[in-house]
């Protein structure tokens, strides 16, 4: 039986995302589904892909909400935030601590990489960077949540 849906409306730079949350809802076998797909390729038990999955949907629980409209998550790179837990958690409290005011969640679902691949050494200094040019936090932070992407582009060289 599912729970009740909730809805929470939040302001970003481009108008505004509606997040969806349940109070404990199921989630209709999807996590079992993933778990024996997964399991297959890596050799672990779905019994224990299937904890970590679960435990991965509650410290991320929007990831992969396509009816949200984030980006669906490629198999792989589920598997491999799944399998790697403490670096994920890690990485959100960094982040965290980099943006402060950042639904980093929220950052989180649209570039899931951000928690498993992606330099955090860039995006501090890309973050350096915008406020050595003149931008606001509120700005940056505004444009980071929304763009989490462009945290770890390389900008291009600015001498020919």
């Amino acid at each position: 039986m599912a729970g009740k849906l909730h809805k929470l409306t939040l302001p970003t730079l481009l108008g505004s995302h509606t997040r969806a949350f349940s109070d404990g809802a199921q989630d209709g076998g999807k996590i079992e589904e993933m778990a024996l797909q997964l399991a297959e390729v890596t050799g672990e038990s779905t019994g224990d892909i299937t904890v970590k999955l679960d435990e991965l949907s509650k410290i991320i629980p929007d990831l992969g909400a396509v009816h949200l409209g984030f980006p669906s998550v490629q198999p792989k790179t589920l598997l491999r935030l799944a399998l790697n837990l403490d670096e994920v958690f890690q990485r959100i409290f960094r982040l965290k601590t980099m943006l402060p005011a950042c639904d980093i969640l929220f950052m989180v679902c649209k570039r899931p990489t951000l928690v498993i691949d992606d330099d955090l050494q860039l995006v501090h200094t890309t973050l350096q960077d915008l406020k050595n040019k003149g931008y606001s936090s509120d700005m940056i932070e505004a444009i980071a949540e929304d763009f989490p992407g462009l945290l770890v582009k390389v900008p291009p060289s600015s001498s020919l």
